[in-house]
């Protein structure tokens, strides 16, 4: 058992200077439940003082507050009745005339610096008035009087409390508690051990304290205040640089306050304040609720900065509600490029209705277009998160759609096309789980869609429907025998549409297992950068496709006609070049064959780099036969791969050898490059919409960081052309490469 008047801290302090340490760290046996620890061997180290406070009272209760405890030499005695510990009051008694001098590796802050200067200064000044009058101070000079050194040293050391007293107790005799073990003696050398400090990496509150106080002072006369030179470097590179890179520091935001009216005539520049700003502080939300209308007065707030502001590092509602009324502004077009990712952002509302939700609603019940990708896009997430989700699915059906006699019928239109992807969805899973090899599984198909089929109804619809990816096209029935199953992994389905009133016929692919939210993201993306690169005056001729999520497993892709798949290409005609020849009789349809695979070959070899795309095969990359290159199937993104050691950028001797000579191979060198640098500009509008993405597309955190990494924003233009000319060069040329293309397409024609 353990005697209650025992119990008590026994504090020893060292010198840890190197003169007088021996042995360094060593690892130990202990007792202590905290087992396996680190202890300091402390050899012949200096003890300079030690000391002991009771944890129990006299009256067996557990002692809480602030105590001050004078550490005396090994040895060394008081007279009886001085007390060597002092409780302080509820104000508490600061000792006075205190100075540490900051040497070694401690963090220099300037603000602190200051502080210290001025404390020195008052020091000098006033050095009476810094003598505690405290009575241990006294005692502690009287001590050591007699050897003419300072005092001896004191420790401020704070106990716990609690609501109740804790009040100490007998144990029970013979009893076996396995929490309460060996307790050591004091003097043990294995009593001491090593504790973790949480509060180690938590923010200085004294500093935070100076940069409210900092804040709130000289208000008025920060108008009309100028950057230095150096002000001014520091200030463009917060604005350049992505927050997704790197985080941002305390003199950062000290310099984005301090300048933020000059700041409102600038663009990209409102993301950066409001992240200095804390919303708890009544103040400081005031101020930045005022700045926000200088902006939008000023009207240098983008799309861009708005589609930032609905991320989730904002959660404060009118700095949300802003951002709407910003993107508000734009056209229905705009909003269509970006519409995917506001439905993502509604996970990030405070709740529902919100000014964004009503926003959604509104905007894509004035087009057909909008109205149904929005409907897939709710039914989609809603069975991820039924509640918010479903609500606003429910409100857009139901209030928005039917607010006019147009809208109501696009709502009959979905419900239709709803009830045609059931059916759909119910035949390609047949087909898929009766297993087979690829001709097996067309058959199974076919012979579903016959007219003694199970699913014959789908070979001709009683009304119209339109097309999920394109609802001004309506189709009147599947064609059996021009649909089929390809041999891929997944095996996804061909299906082929009869366009009504119309010889057309309509391809899509059906996958089941994929989420092609990913898919749908980074064909978003392409389009985005494709517009944005066309802005410049660069046309990479680059051709893109539709994909529709119709769940979180399921949904279809655009088939794109005309199309050959690079493997197939090598594996008839053995070369590309001879492909391109072949179907591109005349020098003129040659020529622009050529210039096609050129610049698309460049374009989508950049894109797939900066987006990390993986699992690049020679089966996931088309080739068209006017020499358009595109690529397909974006199961893995932002640097994850099945498959071990995956090349950063997909690119092979064979699609170089096709551009017919150095002045092709030059043009797509400086294409790739110019394109490359152009993007890399608008990094942080690339890096706003990946941050708006769910949890389907993985760690954001690590997909901000690959993407971040692959745009090598720390890099000048020419270095950051010259990088990629180079990682292009050595992809080529790989022999691994070359081998795993082969290894691949012989497991493909194995499942044929």
């Amino acid at each position: 058992a353990i005697n209650w008047q025992s119990c008590a801290l026994h504090f020893r302090l060292w010198d840890l200077s190197p003169s007088n340490m021996a042995g360094g760290m060593r690892k130990r046996q202990s007792e202590h439940p905290l087992e396996e620890t680190i202890a300091p061997s402390f050899g012949s180290g200096r003890i300079i003082g030690e000391g002991k406070v009771s944890l129990i009272s006299p009256q067996r209760v557990l002692e809480t507050g602030q105590r001050q405890l004078l550490l005396l030499p090994p040895g060394e005695k008081v007279k009886p009745g001085i007390q060597t510990v002092i409780k302080v009051g509820s104000k508490g008694q600061k000792l006075h005339g205190v100075y540490v001098s900051r040497e070694g590796n401690i963090n220099h802050m300037r603000w602190l610096s200051k502080l210290e200067s001025y404390r020195l200064q008052s020091i000098r000044l006033h050095k009476p008035s810094f003598h505690s009058p405290n009575k241990l101070v006294e005692l502690s000079k009287n001590l050591r009087a007699g050897i003419g050194t300072d005092t001896y040293p004191i420790l401020q050391i704070t106990l716990p409390e609690f609501k109740y007293p804790v009040v100490a107790m007998h144990a029970v005799k013979d009893s076996k508690s396995p929490i309460l073990p060996k307790i050591l003696p004091i003097g043990h050398p294995e009593r001491l051990f090593v504790l973790h400090d949480p509060g180690m990496d938590k923010p200085n509150p004294v500093e935070i304290k100076f940069q409210k106080l900092a804040k709130k002072l000289g208000q008025a006369s920060l108008i009309q205040i100028k950057p230095n030179v150096r002000e001014r470097q520091a200030l463009r590179r917060i604005i350049e640089e992505p927050y997704h890179l790197r985080e941002v520091k305390s003199h950062d935001k000290e310099l984005l306050w301090k300048f933020r009216y000059r700041l409102t005539t600038m663009k990209n520049t409102i993301t950066r304040f409001l992240r200095c700003v804390d919303f708890s502080d009544a103040d400081e939300k005031e101020e930045a609720l005022k700045m926000m209308k200088i902006w939008e007065k000023e009207k240098t707030v983008s799309t861009e900065d708005a589609l930032e502001l609905l991320s989730e590092d904002f959660k404060n509602e009118d700095v949300r509600k802003f951002a709407v009324k910003q993107l508000d502004k734009e056209n229905n077009t705009e909003i269509e490029k970006y519409l995917m990712l506001l439905v993502q952002a509604l996970q990030y509302e405070h709740g529902y209705p919100s000014p964004l939700s009503e926003f959604i609603c509104k905007r894509s019940a004035q087009k057909l277009t909008m109205a149904t990708a929005v409907n897939w896009y709710l039914t989609v997430e809603a069975a991820e998160a039924p509640k918010m989700y479903s609500a606003v699915l429910r409100e857009f059906r139901n209030t928005h759609l039917t607010a006019t006699e147009e809208g109501k019928k696009w709502k009959k239109d979905i419900e239709n096309q709803m009830q045609m992807v059931d059916d759909i969805r119910s035949l390609c899973r047949m087909v898929t789980t009766k297993g087979g090899k690829q001709s097996r599984r067309v058959e199974n198909l076919r012979a579903a869609l016959q007219e003694d089929g199970k699913f014959a109804e789908l070979t001709k619809f009683k009304s119209p429907v339109r097309f999920p990816l394109d609802p001004s096209v309506l189709l009147s029935g599947i064609v059996p025998e021009k649909s089929t199953v390809f041999a891929s992994n997944a095996f996804p389905v061909l299906l082929a549409f009869q366009r009504h009133n119309s010889e057309e016929i309509v391809r899509v692919i059906y996958k089941d297992g994929d989420d092609l939210r990913q898919d749908q993201l980074i064909m978003q993306l392409v389009k985005l950068m494709d517009s944005r690169l066309k802005k410049q005056g660069l046309d990479l001729q680059l051709i893109s496709f539709q994909v529709q999520g119709w769940s979180a497993k399921d949904g279809v892709v655009e088939f794109v006609p005309g199309c050959n798949t690079v493997a197939s290409v090598i594996d008839e005609s053995k070369e590309i070049g001879k492909f391109l020849q072949e179907h591109n009789h005349k020098p003129k349809l040659m020529e622009n064959a050529l210039n096609n695979w050129v610049k698309s070959s460049a374009g989508y070899s950049v894109l797939t780099y900066i987006l990390a795309i993986g699992d690049r095969h020679l089966d996931n990359i088309l080739l068209t036969k006017d020499g358009h290159m595109l690529h397909i199937d974006f199961g893995y993104i932002f640097g994850r791969d099945p498959k071990p050691f995956p090349p950063k950028v997909k690119f092979t001797k064979d699609m170089m050898d096709a551009m017919g000579g150095p002045e092709f191979e030059e043009q797509f060198y400086e294409k790739s490059c110019i394109s490359y640098n152009l993007l890399r500009r608008d990094a942080c509008l690339i890096l706003n919409l990946i941050a708006l993405t769910g949890d389907w597309a993985g760690n954001k955190k690590d997909n901000l960081a690959v993407v971040g990494s692959r745009l090598a924003l720390e890099r000048n233009d020419d270095d950051a052309a010259k990088d990629y000319k180079l990682l292009i060069y050595k992809v080529m040329h790989s022999n691994f490469e070359a081998l795993k293309d082969g290894i691949h397409t012989i497991a493909t024609n194995l499942k044929k």
